[in-house]
């Protein structure tokens, strides 16, 4: 998913920036590679597989709330 996440982010912003103003090279690749670390589905990637690569886990606190959220986007 994070590699999928990361080559829509770079096409839209691409499209993007043929669309509008012209930029230079170094621009957009500073505006893509910004929008890469912006995004929350990125990040939350990240996130997770370092949690998983360090075999950390979740407060229960935390994990509670996140279980029921697994539950509910099941369906989806």
């Amino acid at each position: 998913m994070p590699t999928y996440n990361i080559c829509a982010v770079t096409v839209l912003s691409i499209a993007e920036s043929k669309m509008g103003s012209k930029k230079s090279i170094q621009a957009i690749s500073l505006q893509i590679t910004k929008r890469i670390f912006t995004n929350p589905l990125i990040i939350a990637s990240a996130l997770g597989i370092t949690l998983s690569l360090s075999r950390l886990s979740l407060p229960p606190l935390i994990f509670i709330p996140l279980g029921y959220l697994d539950r509910l986007a099941l369906p989806l």
